[in-house]
């Protein structure tokens, strides 16, 4: 990895939510689209395989993430 330089997915579904690749298909395509680090975000859920907060898959490191529905409710004045 180059230290000059990071590049970031902070933001990515995987099928284990509404995302279209697998978690070894996003590691992939980030390592070939020069993408350095990527936060699996899938909705309302750690996904599965992401059994620690930082791993590194394909020479990518996938930070543990998730994304959370939350309703608040009306906002009363």
């Amino acid at each position: 990895m180059d230290t000059d330089r990071i590049v970031a997915d902070l933001h990515a579904h995987t099928t284990a939510s509404d995302g279209t690749m697998t978690l070894a298909e996003l590691t992939a395509t980030a390592r070939e689209a020069g993408i350095d680090w990527v936060a699996v975000t899938d909705h309302d859920r750690i996904h599965p395989e992401l059994t620690r907060p930082v791993v590194e898959r394909d020479g990518v490191r996938v930070v543990r993430g998730v994304e959370l529905h939350v309703e608040a409710g009306v906002e009363r004045r």
